[in-house]
C-alpha cells in the first residue's frame, strides 16, 4: 500500500535507478554509482480456484460426490456418506523453482536502465561520455542481480474418513495459500552532486549514501475441517463440517542507510551523528527505515450440504459454505522511514533530484520521519451456495457446478500516518511539527456467480469454468483522481489431471496443469 514511498525513501535510490525513466536535472548529476548485489527469492502456492487433492482440482475445481472420497469434506461434507470403506488422502507438490535469467538477460536490462538514468541526470555536454568516464575512473559498477522464484512444493492437503454404520466421520487439513518473499541487498552506494552558481560564487553540494537492506515476508492461510455425514436413506445423505481458519502474516524489513551531506558553503555532516550540535526535540538526522509486523487470526466457519443419488448414473449435490465473514488480524504493522527534504525522488523532467533550495544549510543532514501504523487489517471471505449434478456413462462422467456468492474476497486496511513537517528556512521555529492523518483502503474481488464443467474419463480428467464479479477498490488514486473499480469481470480457469491405479486399494492422482494459479500436484488415495 505504501510501496512507492517505502522503496523510494527507505531503499533510497536503488529502485529509483533501476526502474525510473525520463528524469533530467540541469544541475544534478551522479558522480559515483555502485550497485552492490541484490538477491531475490519469491515462492507462492495457491489452490483457491481448484481446491485440494487431484480429483476435482484436475477438473477445473468441479465437484461431484462419488469422485472425491474423504476430500468431500472440503466441499460437500454430505459426500462422506457415500464412501464405502474408510480411506485417507493427501496431496503434495514438487518444488519448481526457476531463474528468470535463464529466459531473459535480466542483468543486461538492469545495466541498461542504470546507464539510461545516469545519462538523463547528466548535463547535456556529458551525456554521451559520462558512462565511459565513470567506468574508466572506477566510479560505476552495476548491481549483481540474482533471482529465483516459483512453486515451493510440499504438503498441500490431507484428509481421512472413518465409515461407521449409517454415518461417516472425517477430518482434513488444507493449505490454500502460502507465499514467501526474501530479498537481500548489500553494497549499494551512490554519490550525487549539485553545482549551483549564484552571483559569481559556485556552491557544490554532495549527497552520499551506502545501503544494506533485507526484506522478509511470509503469508499463510490454513484450514482444518471436522465433518460428520449421516445417511437418511441409502441414496440420500446430509453432512455438516466445522472449519477452523488460521491466518498468519509475518513481515520484516530493515534498511541500514549510512551517508553524509557536504556543501562548499557549510562543510560536511554525517547522517546519524549523535554529536551534531543542532540536534534536539523535534530535530533528527538519521536515515532510519524499517517495516515490522506479525499478524495472526484464528476463526471458525462451517459447511452444510446434502447429496442425492437418483440412479447409479445420475446424482445431485447442494452445499453451503459459510466461512467467517472477516478474518481480523491481531497486532499491527508499522512502517517507518526518514527522508531528506532536498532529495526529490519524484522529480519530473527538467527538475533537480537533489534540490539544494530545500536544504537548511546550518543543518545539512536534517531529516524528517514518517510512520504508518495499521489500525486494522481485515480479510473478507464470501459465502457461497453451490448446486451440482453429474451424469455417468460407463467410465465417463460429466459434472456441472453452479455457485452463487454473497460478500467479497477482499482486504480492508486502515492506517494512521504521522508525518513530520520541517519548517521552511524562513520560519521562526526550527522544530518539526507532527501531522496526523488516517487512510483507509479496500482492495479485492466481489464474486457474483461461477460455473464449472468437468469431465472424468476414468484415467484422464479435464475441466474449467469462469467466475463473474466486480473489482473492489477504494482509497486509491490515479493521477490524483479516485481509481474506478472494474465491473463485470470474467476470470476464466482450466485444469487437467489423471489417475494411476497402483494397487487395488491404492491410487495416485496428478494435476498436470492448472491456469492460472497451479502446476504439477500429486495426490495419493489409500483405502483401508
Amino acid at each position: 500500500m505504501f510501496s512507492r514511498r517505502i522503496w523510494s525513501h527507505c531503499f533510497l535510490l536503488a529502485s529509483f535507478v533501476i526502474f525510473s525513466v525520463g528524469l533530467a536535472g540541469a544541475d544534478s548529476e551522479v558522480r559515483e554509482f555502485r550497485g552492490g548485489s541484490l538477491d531475490f527469492y519469491f515462492s507462492a502456492s495457491s489452490s483457491i480456484l481448484f481446491g485440494p487433492g487431484a480429483h476435482s482440482a484436475g477438473m477445473g475445481g468441479t465437484y461431484y460426490t462419488p469422485g472425491n472420497g474423504s476430500n468431500a469434506l472440503f466441499w460437500n461434507p454430505a459426500g462422506l456418506g457415500f464412501i464405502e470403506t474408510s480411506e485417507m488422502r493427501f496431496d503434495v507438490s514438487p518444488p519448481l523453482i526457476i531463474n528468470p535469467s535463464d529466459f531473459v538477460d535480466v542483468q543486461q536490462e538492469i545495466n541498461d536502465a542504470v546507464d539510461g538514468v545516469i545519462k538523463d541526470m547528466s548535463p547535456d555536454n556529458k551525456r554521451n561520455t559520462i558512462i565511459d568516464e565513470m567506468r574508466r575512473d572506477g566510479r560505476l559498477s552495476y548491481p549483481e542481480f540474482s533471482a529465483r522464484g516459483g512453486l515451493p512444493g510440499g504438503f498441500n492437503s490431507g484428509s481421512a474418513a472413518l465409515v461407521l454404520r449409517d454415518m461417516a466421520l472425517g477430518v482434513g487439513v488444507y493449505h490454500p495459500l502460502t507465499l514467501e518473499l526474501k530479498a537481500v541487498a548489500t553494497g549499494f552506494r551512490i554519490v550525487m552532486e549539485n553545482t549551483e552558481v549564484s552571483g559569481g560564487d559556485t556552491t557544490i553540494t554532495k549527497f552520499l549514501v551506502n545501503t544494506d537492506a533485507s526484506i522478509n515476508l511470509n503469508v499463510g492461510l490454513n484450514t482444518t475441517s471436522f465433518s460428520l455425514a449421516r445417511n437418511i436413506t441409502k441414496d440420500w445423505t446430509v453432512g455438516i463440517s466445522a472449519d477452523r481458519y488460521d491466518t498468519k502474516v509475518l513481515v520484516s524489513a530493515n534498511f541500514d542507510n549510512q551517508g553524509m551531506m557536504s556543501s562548499t558553503a557549510r562543510g560536511e555532516e554525517t547522517f546519524g551523528d549523535p554529536n551534531a550540535g543542532w540536534l534536539g526535540p523535534g530535530k533528527r538526522n538519521d536515515l532510519e527505515a524499517f517495516v515490522s509486523g506479525d499478524l495472526q487470526n484464528t476463526s471458525w466457519g462451517m459447511k452444510v450440504g446434502t447429496a442425492l443419488r437418483v440412479t447409479k448414473s445420475l446424482g445431485f449435490d447442494a452445499f453451503l459454505n459459510i466461512p467467517p465473514s472477516q478474518l481480523v488480524m491481531t497486532d499491527k504493522v508499522r512502517i517507518s522511514y526518514s527522508s531528506l527534504d532536498a532529495l526529490n525522488l519524484e522529480a519530473e523532467e527538467g527538475e533537480d533530484i537533489l534540490d539544494t533550495s530545500r536544504l537548511i544549510l546550518s543543518q545539512l543532514t536534517r531529516t524528517k520521519n514518517t510512520t504508518y501504523t495499521s489500525e486494522y487489517l481485515r480479510l473478507n471471505l464470501p459465502r457461497s451456495l453451490t448446486l451440482g449434478t453429474h451424469l455417468r456413462a460407463g467410465f465417463f462422467t460429466l459434472a456441472l457446478n453452479y455457485s452463487q456468492y454473497s460478500g467479497s474476497l477482499s482486504l480492508d486496511y486502515r492506517c494512521k500516518e504521522q508525518r513530520a513537517i520541517t519548517p521552511p528556512p524562513s520560519a521562526s521555529s526550527r522544530d518539526d511539527s507532527l501531522a496526523t492523518s488516517y487512510r483507509a483502503y479496500s482492495e479485492g474481488f466481489t464474486p457474483k456467480s461461477s460455473f464449472r464443467v468437468g469431465m472424468d474419463f476414468g484415467v484422464f480428467r479435464l475441466g474449467g469454468g469462469a467466475i463473474i464479479g466486480d473489482e473492489v477498490s477504494s482509497g486509491f488514486k490515479e493521477d490524483d483522481q479516485p481509481r474506478e473499480p472494474q465491473t463485470g469481470m470474467i476470470l476464466p480457469f482450466f485444469s487437467t489431471g489423471l489417475t494411476v491405479p497402483l494397487k487395488e486399494n491404492l491410487k495416485m492422482g496428478m494435476v498436470l496443469a492448472g491456469l492460472p494459479l497451479t502446476a504439477l500436484r500429486i495426490s495419493v488415495n489409500y483405502n483401508f
